[in-house]
């Protein structure tokens, strides 16, 4: 029954864990919209809760077994749906880089004398995905008639500096290249903050696993001898 358990566990750790990313001349061919996970984060999260609950019963018995199952049941879809996957990491780290650039080359493209829509579309194709598929939702709707909070509505959360930039420019009348001015250089200040924490976090994260092999190991060799070498001297005294 042990040995079913640690099964049921094993699965439900593994459902949680992201797929791998596909190889990688498929990445360099296959659109990210094109490329779809085998299972949903709802499939994910209800594939663990089962797995959860039914090692809960197996281990635990009936008492405490059930109430523990039936809290899994309603708090691991929760935890998996709040869980990035790789390739989602993946494209909203390259949005990151690309929009402070994307809005240096929209300054530039609207300084010469191109319509918003027209040099929308000409970003993305110089930049290309993911910021290209963002940037032709936006076309598309535009020019299906959509104002522009309509148009950028659908967009990755990483390209809200651009749509508020532009939606304030319809709504304002502000010179368009002097709003994405300043949202690009927002935009670069964020994306070296980010830098700047995740090189500092590569230091903890390469002493992460050395500390947590030393310690244990200063502990049973240095440590655990004098207490045991204490111990024994106070049940002999």
């Amino acid at each position: 029954m042990s040995t079913v358990a640690a099964l049921l566990v094993a699965l439900s750790v593994f459902t949680l864990i992201p797929g791998r990313p596909e190889p990688r001349l498929q990445r360099l061919v296959t659109a990210p919209t094109q490329r779809r996970s085998s299972l949903t984060a709802s499939q994910k999260g209800a594939a663990a809760a089962a797995l959860v609950a039914l090692g809960c019963v197996s281990m635990l018995g009936v008492m405490p077994g059930v109430p523990l199952a039936v809290v899994g049941v309603l708090l691991v879809p929760r935890l998996v749906s709040r869980l990035e996957s790789a390739e989602t990491r993946r494209i909203r780290q390259a949005l990151e880089r690309q929009l402070a650039d994307g809005l240096d080359v929209m300054i530039s493209i609207l300084e010469a004398g191109t319509p918003p829509a027209e040099a929308l579309r000409a970003v993305g194709q110089a930049l290309g995905p993911p910021l290209g598929i963002e940037l032709d939702k936006v076309t598309r709707a535009l020019a299906l008639g959509a104002s522009a909070e309509q148009a950028w509505s659908s967009t990755h959360a990483v390209m809200r500096p651009w749509a508020t930039a532009m939606t304030r420019s319809a709504q304002s009348g502000a010179p368009l290249a002097v709003v994405l001015a300043g949202a690009s250089s927002d935009a670069r200040r964020e994306h070296r903050v980010r830098v700047e924490i995740a090189a500092r976090s590569a230091g903890v994260r390469a002493v992460a696993p050395l500390a947590a092999c030393f310690l244990p190991a200063f502990f049973l060799i240095g440590v655990a001898p004098i207490i045991a070498s204490f111990a024994e001297q106070l049940l002999h005294s």
